[in-house]
C-alpha cells in the first residue's frame, strides 16, 4: 500500500468518524426537541410552560453551538487519533 493510499484510508476513516459523532448529536437534540412537550404534557405543563421551554432549549443550543465549535477547534487533533 502506497502512502497516498495510507493517507487517504486515514482521511476516509475520519471522515466516517465525524460523520457518526454529527448524526449522534443532532439525533439526540432531535429526539429531546419532539419528547419535551409530550412529556411535560404529561407532567401537568400547560401550553405556556411548554413554550416557554422549548424556547429556553433553542436559546440554549443557539448559545452552546458555537462554544462547543470553539473547543472542538482548539483541541489537538491527534487527541482522538
Amino acid at each position: 500500500m502506497s502512502t497516498m493510499q495510507t493517507i487517504e484510508s486515514q482521511n476516509e476513516r475520519a471522515v466516517s468518524t465525524l460523520r457518526t459523532a454529527i448524526l449522534l448529536g443532532s439525533f439526540s437534540f432531535g429526539i429531546l426537541g419532539f419528547s419535551l412537550p409530550i412529556y411535560a404534557k404529561q407532567l401537568g405543563a400547560s401550553a405556556l410552560d411548554i413554550g416557554g421551554m422549548i424556547s429556553i432549549f433553542a436559546v440554549m443550543i443557539t448559545i452552546a453551538r458555537p462554544l462547543v465549535g470553539w473547543g472542538i477547534d482548539h483541541l489537538d487533533a491527534n487527541f482522538f487519533w
